[in-house]
């Protein structure tokens, strides 16, 4: 399969194409290991034999303050009820990266079938690495990782909501550098708040 970065033409496309759901599951411990140096340019430490697995009950305490970072804070009993959500059901899954037993970023997706059409989309529910660890590859891994997942459920796009309040944190260049595009003059984002 050629991968190759989406225009705005090929999402608006992307209607077209048949895609069957859920072909295929990845294994249910998929682990991946690689070593990173940080940025030369940058004073963060050197993150040695970083580690990406699946979420487990018992990152509900690193993840909390990363929730925090990203703007979200959570009580424990919440986080361990979602973890194990994601746990369960084979359309959502969650993957953290490991460092010396220290959680430093995580994503979480969803995998979403169409009702109008054939196929399915994932879509990215949280990303976050932590502050420390910003720009030395582990976002662009993750994000990596959550790609593969959705070609190999042969997802026909991946779609995410990033605020407008993080691009001055530089979140949108990233996900631009990774091939994403910003789809405001097509679509509009709306939601009613329930609770």
């Amino acid at each position: 399969m050629k991968i190759r970065k989406m225009t705005n033409e090929d999402f608006l496309a992307v209607g077209n194409v048949h895609k069957e759901a859920f072909p295929r599951q990845l294994p249910s411990k998929a682990w991946i290991t690689c070593n990173f140096n940080a940025h030369p340019m940058n004073d963060k430490p050197t993150t040695e034999n970083l580690i990406f697995r699946e979420v487990q009950i018992s990152d509900v305490s690193s993840l909390i303050p990363l929730m925090d970072q990203l703007g979200y804070p959570i009580d424990k009993e919440v986080m361990s009820q979602n973890i194990q959500k994601y746990m369960l059901l084979p359309n959502q899954k969650a993957w953290v990266a490991e460092s010396s037993n220290q959680i430093l970023g995580c994503i979480a997706v969803a995998i979403t079938n169409y009702f109008h059409r054939p196929g399915s989309f994932l879509r990215v529910i949280t990303m976050i690495v932590s502050q420390e660890q910003r720009r030395s590859g582990i976002g662009k891994s993750l994000m990596s990782i959550a790609e593969k997942f959705a070609m190999e459920q042969d997802c026909s796009h991946i779609e995410l909501t990033s605020g407008i309040h993080r691009e001055k944190l530089g979140s949108h260049k990233f996900y631009q550098s990774l091939g994403y595009i910003e789809l405001n003059e097509i679509k509009k984002y709306f939601a009613k708040k329930l609770k």
